[in-house]
């Protein structure tokens, strides 16, 4: 029983310990979205998260790596859409394709075709069923690739994607303060970890108190 409440206490505080990065890494950069122009809303079906990433320069191709600590075992396997959300619609983006693809992080290659500025990687769309307001069955999108074949073999195959430029993030965004992923599920790093193990080396177990405000 005292076994359950070390590893509950320190599954608990561990999620709210993330909370301490500043810089970009996943956790505190999450946010509701700001108000857009006209057709920069929310896109319809494509998942209550997304990143905002920005581009500087006018060119064919870019990449973006997202630190997502994912809790899902298999984001691999669920597609990835990008928006322009200033152009009326909104537009999708055609030629995008992942890569280093785990649970810890993401990198995104992308043609952003509408020009420099702002674009908006989903990474959870979904298609359901329902009716009078509730959805009865959703699934997320298997991961597809409809990139144009010329522009990745240009840009992508053969490790080409990995000196194009980057593209700038901006901050993680949920469509509702409900959809926000909360600390607990991120997951760790396994740099984290090492790193927590590496400084306590003869400790058996770790013990972390906390308080009630997020549980």
């Amino acid at each position: 029983m005292l076994r359950a409440f070390v590893l509950l206490l320190y599954i608990c505080q561990y999620g709210a310990l993330l909370q301490d990065f500043q810089e970009y890494n996943g956790v505190a950069d999450w946010a509701q979205p700001v108000p857009l122009p006209q057709g920069g809303g929310w896109y319809h079906y494509s998942g209550d998260v997304r990143a905002a990433v920005r581009v500087k320069d006018d060119v064919d191709a870019v990449q973006i790596r997202l630190i997502w600590r994912r809790r899902d075992p298999t984001p691999e396997k669920i597609n990835v859409e990008i928006v322009n959300p200033y152009v009326l619609g909104p537009v999708k983006v055609k030629n995008v394709v992942c890569q280093e693809v785990t649970r810890e992080s993401m990198t995104v290659v992308f043609q952003p075709e509408f020009g420099p500025g702002e674009y908006h990687i989903y990474y959870t769309p979904y298609s359901g069923q329902g009716g009078t307001g509730l959805w009865v069955h959703v699934e997320y999108d298997p991961y597809t690739v409809n990139a144009d074949k010329t522009w990745l073999n240009t840009y992508v195959n053969n490790g080409k994607w990995k000196s194009l430029p980057q593209a700038e993030f901006i901050q993680f965004q949920s469509r509702t303060s409900f959809g926000r992923f909360g600390p607990m599920e991120f997951i760790a790093l396994k740099s984290e970890v090492a790193s927590l193990l590496a400084q306590y080396p003869t400790s058996a177990y770790f013990l972390f108190p906390e308080t009630v405000s997020m549980p």
